[in-house]
């Protein structure tokens, strides 16, 4: 007597479709089972030997079957293995009989038959979200950009005045010193006001030595070492240096609260350093190696100095001041000396020597009644007086040159730190896209598909696969694989975005 097979066929309503841009993830084949087998619409546990990707005719009008999506069957004569498969098309026979047309569902049939090997992963969801170890570009539109909040170095805005010199105050020689590892034979002198200078000015020009008088030039306060109004600066070999480091911005993105990690990077978020006329550079917040993005304020003392503002353990640098900005143009100023008092100064004896000496012969010819003698010495007085009255006429000399800048008299010459971001219609753009479908990884390694508390995404590029499966089987779940597929861990969230899927 011949042997009929019998199989055994549940009709299901799953989440699941034959696209594979989403399956369910099962640790276990039992925990696999425990689910498909709690959906079960329809039994029919007399049909015959079941044959894959083709049709199964069951018992029933279709009328009474249109709320199945899936099959899983076992052929049990065969052994216990069940295949899970979707429902492709349903076809009306008769009253009585309805053909089920099925396409296996590789991945839940094989589930426990293969295992994902190191292959070239794409994009996933993460196993961490830790700001800055994610940061390879997505190469997404990221809109224009807006700037959060704003600080500057306000530090730097006050400026000293600085008299190089050859003597001091009272016509002493003074010797020269080195400052910031450079050697100057001037002397500097700061002030904090003009009325200061020129009264400094003034008795080196009355003692007849305005050339001592070298330059006048402005720079910020803070950044002369042990700055004492009116005396002389000290020589130093470091100078000042300030520390102007910044706080990593984290806090809402034009108003936008991302739930992605990365929009805290680069080119989501990050910071603008400008010296407000055209100076500037972008400072990634992943970069800095600190809780703060590290910098360093530093200059020279010298006509047209530099100030420098460096980042300091930033991008794998200890001072990298090629990723710096600077701020120059501090202004050189001019000043000016009264020529005749310089002259009286300079040539006080030459002028008693020649009064006198006219006045003398004027007074021995008058005594003695020499009209030569007498006209000499009268032109002799009126000479030295003509000098006297000519120098007297000329106008004050002006030395040095007249260099200004704009920023200073507005108060901007400083730097700003502005925190800026992609707008917040962009952020949340770009934050759900990360949600769905995680980060841009390019690495080699096993991929991921259940370190997410409710899903993962994960896509590849020829995907390794070890398993003892047909081939056709096997080359389509390395397809969902590189086409990439979201595995959630719950059906009843199934689908649900709007779950907290951080780490």
């Amino acid at each position: 007597m011949a042997f009929t097979p019998k199989s055994t066929v549940y009709l299901l309503d799953t989440p699941l479709d034959n696209k594979y841009k989403n399956q369910l993830y099962f640790a276990t084949s039992e925990a696999q089972y425990t689910y498909f087998h709690s959906k079960i619409k329809h039994t029919f546990d007399d049909v015959t030997y079941q044959r894959k990707d083709n049709y199964i005719p069951v018992k029933g009008h279709i009328d009474f079957m249109w709320d199945s999506n899936y099959v899983m069957y076992q052929n049990a004569q065969y052994g216990y293995k069940w295949f899970y498969a979707f429902i492709t098309k349903m076809e009306y026979v008769n009253d009585y009989v309805t053909n089920v047309y099925i396409e296996t569902d590789v991945y839940q049939t094989w589930l426990t038959e293969c295992s994902l090997l190191s292959s070239f992963v794409v994009r996933e969801h993460t196993a961490d979200d830790v700001i800055g170890n994610h940061i390879i570009s997505e190469g997404l539109e990221c809109g224009d950009y807006i700037t959060n909040t704003v600080a500057s170095t306000t530090e730097i805005k006050e400026l000293a005045i600085i008299v190089a010199t050859t003597c001091d105050s009272a016509g002493n020689k003074i010797y020269g010193d080195t400052y910031g590892k450079t050697y100057s034979g001037l002397a500097y002198y700061g002030f904090n006001d003009f009325v200061e200078v020129n009264y400094f000015i003034s008795p080196i020009v009355n003692m007849g030595k305005p050339e001592a008088i070298v330059a006048i030039f402005m720079m910020p306060k803070a950044l002369i070492p042990s700055y004492v109004n009116m005396e002389r600066i000290a020589g130093h070999l470091t100078g000042v240096v300030l520390d102007a480091s910044q706080p990593k911005y984290r806090g809402a993105l034009n108003g936008y609260t991302p739930k992605n990690n990365k929009m805290y990077c680069f080119p989501y978020n990050y910071m603008l350093v400008t010296n407000n006329k055209g100076g500037s550079n972008i400072l990634k917040y992943e970069y800095a190696q600190n809780a703060t993005v590290e910098l360093e304020i530093r200059s020279n003392i010298s006509p047209s100095s530099t100030t420098y503002l460096t980042p300091i353990n930033y991008n794998g640098v200890t001072s990298n001041y090629d990723e710096g900005v600077t701020l120059d143009g501090y202004p050189v100023c001019p000043w000016t000396t009264d020529i005749y008092t310089a002259w009286l100064a300079q040539n006080v004896v030459t002028n008693s020597l020649s009064v006198a000496s006219s006045a003398l012969a004027l007074g021995v010819g008058m005594a003695t009644a020499n009209p030569i003698a007498i006209a000499g010495g009268a032109i002799g007085v009126a000479q030295t007086l003509g000098s006297f009255y000519e120098k007297s006429l000329l106008p004050a000399q002006s030395h040095g040159v007249s260099s200004g800048n704009g920023n200073v008299a507005i108060g901007s010459n400083i730097f700003t730190f502005h925190c800026k971001s992609v707008r917040s219609d962009y952020a949340k753009m770009l934050d759900n896209y990360f949600t769905m479908f995680g980060y841009k990884v390019n690495v080699l390694k096993v991929p991921n598909i259940h370190v997410r508390p409710h899903w993962t995404y994960t896509q590849t590029i020829d995907v390794n696969i070890d398993g003892a499966i047909p081939t056709e089987d096997m080359q389509r779940l390395k397809k969902m694989y590189d086409e990439g597929i979201t595995f959630w861990k719950s059906a009843l969230n199934f689908c649900n975005y709007s779950l907290d899927n951080s780490i």
